[in-house]
C-alpha cells in the first residue's frame, strides 16, 4: 500500500494546489453537521489564498500518491485580536498573547481513523512561536472528540450575529510546548 506523505506548502504551492484543497474542503464541509453551501465553498477558496499571505501561515497537506486526502492550515492571531462573535473576551491567560489560529482542518471521510488528522495537527503545531493554539469548533462535530483526546479545552463560545449567521462554535485552546 502506498504510504501517506505530508508536505508543508508555502503561499505559491497553496495557489498551485488550491483546487485540490478546495475539493477536500467541499467533500468534508458539505456533509453533516456542516452543510456548507456552494457559495461558502467558493468563499473558502478565496479565503485560502488570502490567508496564505498572512503572518504565521502554515499549511500541511496529506497525500496518498497523487491524491490529496487531507489538509490543515493556521496563521498567527495577534494578541490584540479575539473572535469577533465571541460571547466574552478571552480568558486572562490568552489575552494579549499571540496565538496559533487553526483556520481549517479536513480529512476525507474514507481516510479518517488512520491518524492522518492527528499527524496534520502535529505538523502544523510543531515549532510554532506562539504559546497557545486556538480554533473554533462546532460542539457536535465529530472532530470534537479528536480535539478533546489531544488535550484541547474550551475557552469560550461564539454565536451567530445578523452580520455573520454561522452557527454557534466553541472556542478551543491548546497549550503549545
Amino acid at each position: 500500500m502506498t504510504p501517506i506523505t505530508y508536505e508543508t506548502l508555502d503561499q505559491w504551492a497553496v495557489a498551485q494546489n488550491r483546487d485540490a484543497i478546495v475539493a477536500v474542503y467541499a467533500s468534508v464541509f458539505t456533509e453533516p453537521p456542516y452543510f456548507d453551501t456552494p457559495e461558502q465553498i467558493a468563499t473558502f477558496g478565496d479565503d485560502l489564498l488570502s490567508h496564505a499571505s498572512l503572518p504565521g501561515f502554515r499549511c500541511v497537506v496529506a497525500c496518498h500518491g497523487q491524491e490529496l486526502v487531507g489538509f490543515e492550515y493556521a496563521i498567527t492571531m495577534e494578541g490584540s485580536r479575539w473572535f469577533r462573535r465571541a460571547a466574552a473576551p478571552p480568558p486572562d491567560f490568552l489575552a494579549g498573547v499571540d496565538r496559533c489560529f487553526i483556520l481549517e482542518w479536513a480529512v476525507l471521510q474514507a481516510w479518517r481513523g488512520r491518524g492522518i488528522g492527528e499527524e496534520l495537527m502535529r505538523r502544523v503545531l510543531t515549532d510554532r512561536p506562539e504559546r497557545y493554539a486556538v480554533l473554533p469548533a462546532r460542539p457536535h462535530a465529530p472532530a470534537m472528540a479528536v480535539y478533546r483526546r489531544a488535550g484541547w479545552q474550551k475557552a469560550g463560545d461564539s454565536y451567530p450575529t445578523p452580520e455573520n449567521p454561522r452557527p454557534h462554535m466553541e472556542i478551543m485552546y491548546l497549550p503549545l510546548p
